[in-house]
């Protein structure tokens, strides 16, 4: 009984305080985001745009003769946010060897280890370490 009784009066005591209205000042941009409607035809021309676009940066892709040239070619559409419009020609061009066959370049195995990695292969970075320790050696001596 107590219980309920506490709670009863403290129900009473409580204060309900009403927010203030919120007296916003009136938007910069007045109301030309509101009243914003697409037209399909311009929609469709966008489309259109987009689609002659992926299909130029499909053959720029394609286009590196080296593993070099392919790699940055890679790195760029993953920096520009746009790789997943591309995945299937990465994932078919990205070796998983992971040599750098004709290259003993840190640069390049790194980025290609980078990019294995992203793509979800598991990669040892050993694989450069030890190629570079040697070359290290090799230039010691």
């Amino acid at each position: 009984m107590k219980g309920k009784e506490i709670f009863s009066v403290l129900r009473k005591l409580r204060v309900v305080e009403k927010s203030p209205a919120a007296d916003f000042s009136p938007s910069l941009w007045g109301d030309r985001f509101h009243l914003f409607s697409l037209d399909n035809k311009v929609a469709e021309k966008y489309v259109e745009e987009i689609e002659t676009l992926k299909e130029q940066t499909r053959s720029i892709l394609m286009s590196g003769k080296t593993l070099a040239e392919k790699l940055n070619l890679f790195d760029i559409v993953e920096r520009l946010g746009i790789a997943c419009h591309f995945e299937k020609q990465i994932d078919d061009n990205i070796d998983p060897n992971f040599e750098a066959h004709e290259y003993n370049d840190l640069c390049i195995s790194s980025l290609q280890f980078r990019l294995l990695r992203q793509h979800g292969y598991n990669i040892s970075p050993s694989n450069i370490s030890i190629k570079f320790y040697f070359i290290n050696f090799l230039l010691y001596l």
